[in-house]
């Protein structure tokens, strides 16, 4: 039986800046593929912490760490406040105790306001499962990119 699947990744490039917005299974593969460089790469956005956005996570931070160097700035995770319970299952399987990444969770309605130079980028929740009648920390969210 075969699963047929689209990859939903998307990777937007400014003049001096470059972010992933979600990583699943087969994103590191298909970058080294289309020789994607990967070096410059400082942020990855996940709208949620299902796998089919989260599964190319743990290859492709074992390359950037690779092609960058372990002693590089951390590469920032922006996602659900869950992400971090993702990352430590995560590590067990990876054969590492430590990867040079930072999170920077979203507020637990999904929302958050990233800025970078000319680069504005808004996470909007859009509710998913409730808890308690607000949405939870792995709701979906949605990033909008905005720059003049």
């Amino acid at each position: 039986h075969t699963h047929t699947y689209s990859l939903q990744t998307l990777r937007c490039l400014s003049q001096h800046f470059r972010y992933l917005f979600n990583c699943g299974e087969g994103t590191q593969r298909i970058c080294m593929e289309h020789k994607v460089k990967l070096k410059t790469l400082q942020h990855i956005f996940l709208t949620h912490t299902h796998w089919d956005n989260l599964g190319g996570l743990p290859g492709m931070l074992l390359t950037l760490e690779q092609i960058r160097g372990p002693t590089s700035k951390p590469i920032n995770l922006h996602g659900p406040m869950s992400l971090g319970t993702d990352m430590r299952a995560m590590r067990h399987f990876l054969h590492r105790s430590k990867l040079n990444y930072a999170l920077q969770p979203c507020s637990a309605d999904g929302s958050f306001v990233f800025t970078e130079g000319t680069v504005t980028i808004r996470g909007v929740g859009l509710g998913g499962s409730m808890r308690q009648g607000r949405p939870s920390p792995a709701s979906p969210t949605a990033a909008a990119v905005a720059a003049p």
